[in-house]
């Protein structure tokens, strides 16, 4: 029988009463009304199911309401086992859902039964919701300003609109300062959850280019960086190394595909930028490439050297990458142009459009062309950049025929400078001078990482990888304040850190 009509968002519902000829309870159902305007059709929820009982009845059940007026939504379980039948919560809980709400993500009506779940035992917040606060970490926002917006938001998914927000700049930065532990403890609870899946994911696609027999398909290149973060000293304006940031992308062919991957695939932090620092980065990645693209550092170099002696049977080559190849080249051309009037001509645009290092001819031609005009100009000998003749030209000469081989890989590390130009050093900038502790930012860095490679285009996704988690753990998220500094020590400033953590993975 009819039983009134309701009008949300613009539309307008029959309601009808069911009256069940068994022994089910009466309940209403409702159609659109006729002449409203009809949206999409609310897709199938069916009820949780119990966890004791889970191929028997179950319906809804009133609600609970916890602290902060958080409703739950609670159902009913029929078992079909002769059990006395019982109210349940699921193991991520639920909240209520009325008829007519609209998704936040797909602007569809949704089912009464999937309302958002609870991202874990024992956290008021919802998957959606922490998922959103991890994209804006990920994105570079600070831990106080995320957490603000999360209670926001969950103040606004309850129903108390009422609540007074400030906006004071004052009040504003007193409720950061007070709330920021929480975005700090869901980035060392749930970027490992998001994380871990991915890098492994990562790994098998290596490890399956490695395992091709097309030449170009197991080449995989390795390209490292770093940029250090700065603070200001407490006198004068002169400005002093705070800690650095490691990065190391890959690169092969994607045979399936028909096209170059390039990803940025590990960001670390750590007191510098070290030997063992860059050993750390190359042992978490756990492969040995074929070609690693560097800026000849000496860090980078003492951790080349200790790979390769490390895996006698898997040879690598070891390139300078052409963006800093480019820049030694620029500044001898400036020093001899200054001290002894030397014309390039066009040895500089070539150095620009990047033609010099697009083959090993190029290469040579541009090489000749450098030396000829230096005899012609009569630049005297002692003025000539032997040491870098000596020590530098004959690993690019080197270098050149193997990257002839795999041309479509990249020659330069660029790519990833422009990545950490992007995406680290804003946040570093800003909010770097305020971490302090090594693993925990290391794990921001993984959500940094993940916002590189795409992962949070689609909040859902992230959503449903939080969820099934913790699904698997009968809906607990791991502890945290597993990964606090003892006794206030700032592992991420600590300068013995590196050499201590090279030790401890037998290095």
């Amino acid at each position: 029988m009819k039983n009134g009509t309701r009008k949300v968002a613009g539309v307008t519902y029959q309601r009808y009463l069911c009256r069940p000829n068994n022994s089910d309870a009466a309940h209403t159902l409702k159609s659109y009304a006729s002449g409203s305007a009809t949206p999409e059709p609310t897709p199938y929820s069916p009820p949780e199911r119990c966890p004791k009982h889970p191929l028997s009845r179950t319906v809804r059940d009133g609600k609970t309401k916890r602290a902060r007026g958080v409703e739950r939504q609670r159902y009913r379980c029929y078992p079909n086992n002769g059990d006395a039948e019982h109210r349940f919560t699921p193991v991520l809980s639920r909240l209520v859902v009325d008829h007519g709400e609209t998704c936040p993500e797909c602007s569809r009506e949704r089912g009464v039964n999937q309302g958002d779940t609870n991202v874990a035992h024992g956290y008021k917040f919802t998957t959606r919701v922490v998922a959103a606060a991890l994209a804006e970490l990920a994105d570079g926002d600070s831990y106080g300003s995320t957490a603000v917006w999360a209670k926001q938001q969950m103040l606004a998914l309850t129903g108390h609109t009422s609540t007074r927000i400030t906006s004071s700049s004052r009040e504003k930065s007193r409720q950061r300062k007070n709330s920021w532990r929480l975005a700090a403890d869901w980035v060392e609870t749930f970027s490992p959850v998001l994380f871990e899946p991915w890098a492994a994911a990562a790994r098998a696609e290596v490890d399956e280019a490695f395992a091709q027999p097309t030449k170009d398909r197991q080449v995989v290149s390795l390209l490292l960086d770093d940029i250090p973060v700065f603070v200001k000293a407490r006198q004068g304006t002169r400005q002093r190394q705070r800690f650095s940031v490691l990065a190391a992308s890959e690169s092969f062919i994607d045979l399936d595909k028909g096209q170059r991957v390039t990803r940025l695939r590990l960001l670390r932090a750590y007191p510098d930028h070290s030997g063992d620092a860059y050993k750390l980065v190359l042992a978490e990645l756990g492969y040995v490439p074929d070609i690693v693209m560097a800026d000849g550092g000496t860090g980078i170099g003492a951790a080349v050297r200790w790979l390769e002696k490390s895996n006698p049977g898997k040879p690598f080559a070891v390139c300078l990458s052409a963006y800093h190849l480019r820049q030694q080249l620029r500044r001898q051309l400036a020093k001899l142009s200054s001290e002894h009037n030397f014309r390039p001509g066009d040895l500089e645009d070539r150095l620009q459009n990047w033609s010099f290092s697009s083959s090993s001819v190029a290469w040579h031609t541009w090489w000749g062309d450098y030396e000829n005009r230096m005899r012609a100009q009569k630049i005297a000998p002692s003025a000539w950049p032997h040491k870098w003749i000596n020590e530098v030209k004959p690993r690019v000469d080197a270098q050149m025929p193997v990257l002839d081989q795999s041309r479509v890989l990249p020659r330069s590390t660029g790519s990833l400078e422009a990545t950490l130009f992007d995406i680290v050093k804003p946040t570093m900038n800003v909010r770097g001078p305020g971490f302090g502790n090594l693993e925990r930012t290391n794990r921001l860095l993984d959500l940094m990482t993940l916002r590189a490679n795409g992962v949070f285009d689609n909040l859902q996704t992230v959503a449903n990888a939080l969820v099934t988690d913790a699904l698997l753990h009968d809906g607990f998220a791991p502890p945290v304040r597993s990964i606090a500094d003892v006794r206030m020590v700032r592992s991420l400033l600590d300068e013995t850190m590196t050499e201590r953590l090279v030790k401890q993975a037998g290095l």
